[in-house]
């Protein structure tokens, strides 16, 4: 199992973070605390009348290291490895898109931001606040920004900024292994 290369380490972004929508876990998000964390974790479990994973927390971390670049934990991947693309490339592909599509109303950019937070498919490989590509992708889809934005990555389908691409009504994707709560496979504008 995966597990943080050093004690006391915050992911990239300055987040933890953790997701089961299959178990009725949403994406739950703690800015102080890993420990926090997985005792909302554990709540959330309860409420949706499920058995939490043991132990939960070696559980949480091994969500964590699948999310986010390789080098900040140690052990096995068993999952997608997070895909590495420069921060540019990234900003010229969410920049051809952002060209090319409408703009999704504000409700609708709220209904999609949990499911792409929560979806196994929400690259954390760059460190998106570090690098400014949050901020820059709020601005190019002339919305502010949520809360959300900041546990927002890279889609490992499109590749492209999430904080975008939630913003964006395009032509629905040819099926390519996303999960099936992608609202993209839906997306008809």
């Amino acid at each position: 199992m995966l597990a943080f290369a050093k004690g006391g380490m915050i992911p990239p972004g300055g987040v933890f973070f953790y997701a089961d929508p299959v178990n009725g876990v949403p994406l739950l998000q703690e800015p102080t605390s890993f420990t926090a964390l997985v005792s909302r974790v554990r709540s959330a479990y309860l409420s949706a009348g499920k058995p939490a994973p043991e132990p939960l927390a070696s559980t949480v971390e091994a969500y964590i290291c699948e999310h986010v670049p390789r080098g900040f934990c140690i052990g096995s991947y068993t999952g997608n490895p997070p895909d590495f693309m420069t921060p540019q490339a990234v900003k010229e592909r969410s920049r051809d898109a952002a060209a090319r599509c409408a703009r999704a109303d504000p409700g609708t950019v709220k209904a999609r931001a949990p499911i792409c937070g929560g979806c196994v498919d929400n690259s954390k490989a760059l460190c998106l606040s570090c690098t400014g590509l949050t901020d820059w992708a709020v601005k190019m889809a002339g919305r502010t920004k949520m809360g959300i934005d900041d546990s927002l990555g890279i889609c490992r389908h499109d590749r492209i900024l999430v904080s975008l691409l939630v913003s964006l009504n395009g032509p629905a994707p040819k099926p390519d292994g996303r999960p099936d709560n992608c609202w993209r496979l839906k997306n008809v504008n």
